[in-house]
This record gives structure tokens, sequence and C-alpha cells, in this order.
């Protein structure tokens, strides 16, 4: 069965719509400037889908918390639990196909990485047996993916890579549909818009770059591969 996500609409006035089982064979990146309205499309995306699939969202700033209360997704305080007790919830949330938010806020850079990193090692690391289709939703993903280590250690920035590049480059065979949301520039439409560390395989996934509006009421352009459509989506 077709499941049809309507994200907005085109300039042209028709449905912007994402098909589900596209989404989840591939990979989508967002691209945007703080404010343009990433976050905003992704809680569109997330609100419905919900229904339909499995859902997983890396939450640095606790935007995402409230798809607990009206979803029902296990809300997973990172500040509260070990890295080794984050892998472990990775690995139960897909044993028993629950949906979480992994809400990261409270936490320094550091800490965030890590605690990130190790819930994600569990997401991709389970049996096979439950490798059951899954959104894996990072929003503000330049955060897991720094060209330097900067303010936070060399070993936290290689995990947080690392994680990262499972997700978006292997994630796929395991079931794990990556969609990013990054404040990076892409400086041409053609050319491959992944932030640094996490490129690879995501050539030839579903694109979508802000153009600009406001967050309530922003415009986008998507591309699938290599064809770019003008959109807006609702506040």
């Amino acid at each position: 069965m077709t499941v049809a996500i309507e994200m907005g609409h085109t300039t042209a006035g028709a449905p912007a719509t994402l098909d589900l089982e596209e989404l989840l064979a591939t990979r989508l990146l967002v691209q945007g400037n703080s404010g343009s309205g990433k976050s905003h499309l992704l809680r569109r995306l997330l609100e419905q889908s919900a229904p339909w699939v499995q859902q997983t969202i890396i939450d640095p700033e606790g935007d995402f918390v409230a798809l607990s209360d009206r979803f029902g997704h296990l809300l997973i305080d990172a500040e509260d639990h070990t890295e080794r007790g984050l892998q472990v919830a990775g690995e139960r949330a897909r044993i028993h196909r629950v949906s979480t938010v992994l809400n990261l806020e409270g936490l320094d850079a550091e800490n965030q990485m890590r605690r990130a990193a190790a819930f994600l090692g569990g997401l991709f690391e389970v049996a096979r047996d439950h490798w059951y289709p899954m959104l894996v939703v990072v929003d503000e993903a330049q955060l897991f993916a720094p060209a330097v280590a900067g303010e936070v250690s060399d070993e936290a920035r290689k995990l947080s890579l690392g994680a990262m590049t499972n997700l978006m480059c292997r994630g796929r065979k395991r079931g794990l549909a990556g969609v990013i949301a990054t404040q990076r520039c892409i400086s041409a439409p053609n050319r491959d818009p992944t932030p640094k560390g996490k490129r690879g395989k995501t050539r030839g996934g579903i694109v979508i770059r802000f153009t600009g509006g406001r967050e309530s009421d922003s415009f986008w352009a998507c591309r699938r591969p290599m064809t770019w459509t003008a959109c807006r989506t609702p506040s």
C-alpha cells in the first residue's frame, strides 16, 4: 500500500508529498539556515507518518518531546542514563518496535555526542531478526558531525561521526532510514550536500533545501535525485 505524506504544496498549488515507501528505501537530508523551518518540516513529517512507521528522534534541544504525549513515543532523557544504558535502550527499542525520542537537552556538547552515538549504536548493532523499518530523525545534525573536535574530545567526535556514518551509509540495509536536518550550506544544487563526515552513499537520496520564508511559512526545494521542485510548508 502506498502512503503519501503531505508535506506542503508546490508553488503551483499541487500537494507536495513524500512517498513513505520511497523514504524508507533511501535517506533524506533537510538543509537550511537557523529559523528557516527545518524543525517545523521534520515535525510535520513525523506527525504525518507516525501511524505508519516506527520512529526515533535524536533531539538535542527538546523540540520533539511533545510527540510522547500525542503519539505515544517513549521519551528517553539522556541526562538520566549512562552510555551503556542508552545503547541497551536503542537495542530494546528495535526489539520491541517502540518509537522513541532521545532528549539530549541539558547536556554539554561532549555528552550529547557520546550519548547519541551510544543510542544509535544500539539501533544499528541489534540482531538481524529485528531489522524492522524505522525512521531515524536527527535534528541539528551538524552538532554530531563537526569538522574538527573543537570544544569536545577527539574520542567523542570519532564516536559521533562513526555512528552518523553508520546511519547514513550502512543503516538502510538494517531497516534504518536516516533523516538529518542541518544548517550546513549547500553551494550548488548538483553538489552532494551531506555534511562532511556523513558523505558517501547519501547521494541519490531525497534532499530538501530551504530557500526563504520564516519557520511557520517556509519555502523549500525538493530533489529526487537531480530534479528540483519548489515547495512551501504551511503553518
